[in-house]
């Protein structure tokens, strides 16, 4: 009976000091609670974006593209797409909804998350949340008939209808989806990620921002007087910065444009005045002291430019931007090795910045050295397999030296990644055609060639392609076709001649 009695005292003590860890444990975790309710506070008023799991039909995932793929494709589009906006203001965070964690109390169940979400529906708080799913128009779910469509559900619910994937290389697609969201979300980031590939596109958005006021209002001012600085119409440029420094006197980022624009248009007076009012310290100081490297340049102090260029590095260690601006500096003096040796030191802190690679690589191919050259720009596509302007680099190389395997290669890289322009799409099928590989080089400028109107330069090539291959029945109404199209395109005393050739 004791030794019975003595086991159910000890089941007794193991119990209490279970439960009175759990006790502590739970105090603990109550009182971080405590210490962390301005964060949790901020936690609730940020209005996070979760990525909910897309739905995809059975065929697409039998075949990988799960829900949670689906989503994080998304994901890939938006942080893509974002990365493309060259202006310093913050946008949101989005998450896909597989990549959250959850904090819960041990031995209790309850949920920090949950704790949250109720708070943020108690504050009204609402999280805004991008759900949707892919929609097949075929049975055997081909890509001519997926269709992507996206909620963004928040306080309203909009739509993205996107049109069917067909021949669009999927992360383009994605990225197209990601504008669409930007465009609902944070419309001014929308337009300047726009601001290279489609600047009508972005000036027509900024424009609306500008017009309609509010915080972003001056942002839309700087993006419309950087677009116009890039285009030439330095003017045009001051006349946005300072419509943002009424809206905000002490805008940085708009005096700094300010500068920008007066060394464009050689008013060097003009950029000193306005240098003399930004700070000198601060996040901005590397920018403000590259800027007197360019007054000093613009003046021909080339050895002070280059001195106030070290400053920027060295204000600024951890980025390669200033040494690589310093050795296009020394470029400019016509100091070849100090100028490679700034660019060594920018690769230095970053092995893949696309800037400093190209700039040896362009080094090399002056020196005539065109396999350094390839061996620097085919490094800048390794470390950035998803950037098309490392991608077209490799392939001016490798046609400068003849390599057309090579460069067909990466053509067919490039078309996956994003859509080709006619120049490319040409580009391509001459490659194509050099190897003999009609079929190819006809798909690759197929479009052009159907398109309304259609390309002379891409009727004239797939006739030629046909010529070659031997179809003379597909090469003659080719050439007439393009007789048609204009009456001094360059090809004409070819065409002719090849269908007085071909004859009947």
């Amino acid at each position: 009976m004791s030794e019975e009695s003595g086991g159910l005292g000890l089941t007794k003590l193991d119990a209490s000091l279970s439960t009175l860890r759990t006790m502590i444990v739970n105090i603990g975790f109550f009182i971080a609670m405590i210490l962390l309710i301005p964060t949790m506070g901020a936690q609730i008023v940020r209005n996070p974006i979760v990525i909910e799991p897309i739905g995809v039909p059975e065929a697409l995932a039998d075949r990988g593209l799960t829900s949670a793929v689906a989503a994080n494709r998304v994901w890939d589009g938006l942080q893509d797409f974002s990365q493309t906006a060259a202006i310093a203001r913050q946008s949101f965070v989005a998450v896909p909804d597989s990549q959250l964690v959850e904090f819960s109390l041990p031995g209790s169940g309850l949920s920090v998350d949950a704790i949250v979400k109720q708070l943020r529906q108690f504050f009204g708080s609402q999280e805004t949340r991008i759900a949707g799913e892919i929609i097949c128009q075929t049975s055997d779910c081909a890509p001519e008939g997926q269709r992507l469509r996206l909620r963004v559900v928040g306080r309203s619910i909009e739509i993205i209808d996107l049109p069917p994937l067909g021949t669009t290389p999927v992360p383009v697609y994605f990225r197209e989806a990601a504008a669409g969201i930007y465009d609902v979300l944070d419309p001014l980031i929308g337009a300047a990620a726009r601001a290279v590939t489609d600047p009508e596109g972005a000036i027509a958005r900024a424009r609306r921002i500008a017009t309609a006021g509010g915080p972003d209002a001056r942002w839309a001012h700087v993006l419309l007087g950087d677009i116009a600085l890039s285009q030439g119409h330095g003017e045009d440029a001051k006349t946005h910065y300072l419509a943002a420094l009424v809206d905000d006197p002490a805008f940085i980022e708009a005096r700094i444009g300010l500068v920008r624009a007066a060394l464009a248009l050689g008013q060097n007076e003009d950029a000193r005045t306005t240098l003399g009012q930004l700070p000198s310290d601060g996040d901005k100081a590397a920018v403000i002291i590259r800027l007197q490297a360019d007054l000093a340049a613009a003046e021909g102090d080339l050895d002070g430019a280059r001195q106030l260029a070290r400053a920027a590095a060295e204000a600024d260690p951890l980025s390669p931007a200033p040494l690589v601006h310093l050795g296009t500096l020394a470029l400019e003096a016509g100091e070849v090795e100090d100028a490679r040796a700034a660019f060594r030191e920018a690769l230095a802190i970053d092995p893949g910045y696309g800037a400093a690679l190209q700039a040896l690589g362009e080094m090399h191919r002056a020196e005539g050295d065109l396999e350094a050259a390839e061996a620097l720009v085919r490094d800048w596509a390794d470390y950035a397999p998803d950037d098309s302007e490392a991608l077209r680099a490799l392939i001016a190389v490798r046609l400068e030296r003849e390599d057309f395997e090579g460069a067909a290669e990466i053509y067919g890289k490039l078309t996956d990644l994003t859509v080709p322009t006619p120049d490319e799409a040409i580009g391509r099928a001459q490659v194509l055609q050099k190897l003999g590989r009609y079929a190819e080089a006809g798909d690759a400028i197929l479009a052009l060639t159907e398109a309304t109107p259609p390309l002379p330069e891409a009727v004239l090539l797939l006739a030629q392609l046909h010529d070659e291959a031997g179809r003379a029945a597909k090469a003659r109404p080719l050439y007439e076709h393009y007789l048609t199209l204009g009456t001094e395109l360059p090809g004409i005393e070819m065409a002719k001649a090849a269908l007085e050739r071909l004859g009947d």
